[in-house]
C-alpha cells in the first residue's frame, strides 16, 4: 500500500489566493469608484442648489424691501435660506430682517426701511465672504 504524503502545497495555495484577488480586485475597485462618484455628484448638486437658494433669497429680499410686491415669493426663499445657511449669526440676522420686512408690509415707516437696507447689506456682505462652496461642518441642532 502506498504511503500518503501529508504536506501542504503552498504554491497551490498562493496561486489560489492570487487568483481570487485578481477576480475580486476590479469588483471592489468598481464599487468604491461608484460610491465616490455618486457622493461627488450629490455634493455638487447640493452646492449648486445652495447657491441658487442664496441668489434667489437676495433677489427676493431686495424686492420685498423696496416694494410691496413679492412677499409670498420672499417667504418661500426665506424658508429655504434658513435651511441652507450654516452660520448661526447669519441666520439670526436673516430672522431679524424677516421681522423688519413683515413690519414694512404692515405699515410704512422710513426708519424701518433704512434699518432693513443696512441689515440686508450686511447679510449680503457676509454671504459674499462665505460662499456656499466653502466646506462647513454641519450645524448642531439645539433642542430644549
Amino acid at each position: 500500500m502506498p504511503t500518503q504524503n501529508n504536506t501542504f502545497d503552498w504554491n497551490a495555495a498562493f496561486t489560489g489566493i492570487a487568483l481570487l484577488l485578481a477576480i475580486a480586485s476590479p469588483i471592489i475597485t468598481s464599487i468604491i469608484n461608484s460610491f465616490t462618484t455618486r457622493r461627488e455628484r450629490e455634493a455638487s448638486f447640493y452646492l449648486q442648489h445652495q447657491t441658487e437658494v442664496i441668489e434667489r433669497y437676495v433677489q427676493r429680499a431686495g424686492i420685498a424691501i423696496w416694494g410691496k410686491e413679492g412677499l409670498s415669493e420672499y417667504g418661500k426663499s426665506y424658508g429655504e435660506m434658513i435651511l441652507y445657511c450654516h452660520d448661526d449669526d447669519l441666520i439670526s440676522q436673516i430672522v431679524d430682517l424677516n421681522a423688519i420686512i413683515k413690519d414694512l408690509f404692515a405699515y410704512e415707516g422710513p426708519d424701518r426701511k433704512n434699518e432693513a437696507m443696512l441689515l440686508f447689506n450686511d447679510i449680503c456682505f457676509k454671504l459674499s465672504k462665505n460662499p456656499p462652496r466653502v466646506k462647513v461642518k454641519k450645524r448642531k441642532h439645539i433642542t430644549k
